[in-house]
């Protein structure tokens, strides 16, 4: 999603230059926020969807920046399973290349292009494609699409956000994490720009004091096999993209 590059464009020189690959998250708060004047901090809260299929993006296509649709296909099969819906497929690799209602074949009608590597300084057909072909926006109709495919509902938010603060870690990242449902986040700079990666749980370490917490946002970047973390307060200029699916109950 590089169009979130120019939207935000104002913000480039605040954002961070590197928030990611943090794989051992204890290790990188002592690390980084463990200064010799200050108390240790301690894991305090924490949560983790189980159920969210750790697959690469290379998994269902080599060579393609299908990031978006990888996360999507993510989502409908973690769903599946919640909602046990025989309709959406038991293999996520046929939910992304299904040629009816695939995640694959939704993509490619909103603007989705199997062929562009995802290069946006490689020539004008690139830069077009990031900015006007195939948006952030396109997530949420994807989204949207998927679901009428295989006749869900839901509610499908985006969440513009400048920074990552206190306040929408806890309205919108802790909030959905607990409520059992995973979420799009759509980066526009530093270690993941222009990518989008899976939301699955947190991390809070807490100073002794009670005075300072670090959260850490639990993520599938597609990119491994292994979670990685953010650290929220790090965080610069992105979309989270929500999807509240409405559960009928029959009784």
């Amino acid at each position: 999603m590089l169009a979130l590059k120019n939207h935000f464009r104002k913000d480039h020189r605040t954002a961070p230059k590197a928030n990611g690959l943090i794989g051992l998250p204890e290790l990188y708060v002592c690390s980084k926020y463990g200064k010799k004047n200050t108390k240790p901090f301690i894991l305090t809260n924490s949560k983790e969807l189980r159920g969210v299929e750790n697959f690469m993006m290379s998994d269902l296509e080599f060579g393609v920046g299908n990031c978006v649709l990888a996360s999507i296909t993510r989502m409908m099969d973690y769903y599946r399973n919640i909602m046990n819906d025989n309709n959406i497929p038991l293999d996520y690799k046929v939910i992304y290349w299904n040629a009816k209602n695939g995640v694959r074949t939704i993509g490619i009608k909103h603007g989705f292009d199997p062929d562009n590597k995802g290069s946006w300084h490689a020539s004008l057909k690139n830069l077009k494609y990031n900015i006007i072909d195939y948006t952030v926006r396109d997530v949420t109709k994807i989204v949207r699409t998927v679901f009428d495919a295989y006749g869900l509902k839901g509610i499908v938010k985006e969440h513009w956000i400048f920074k990552g603060r206190y306040a929408t870690f806890h309205k919108i990242i802790k909030n959905e994490i607990d409520s059992g449902r995973p979420f799009l986040m759509s980066i526009a700079f530093g270690y993941y720009s222009a990518h989008t990666l899976t939301g699955v749980g947190y991390q809070t370490y807490t100073n002794k004091s009670g005075r300072q917490a670090i959260h850490l946002v639990q993520v599938i970047d597609g990119w491994s096999d292994s979670y990685r973390y953010i650290d929220w307060k790090r965080q610069g200029p992105l979309v989270i993209t929500t999807i509240e699916p409405v559960i009928i109950s029959f009784i």
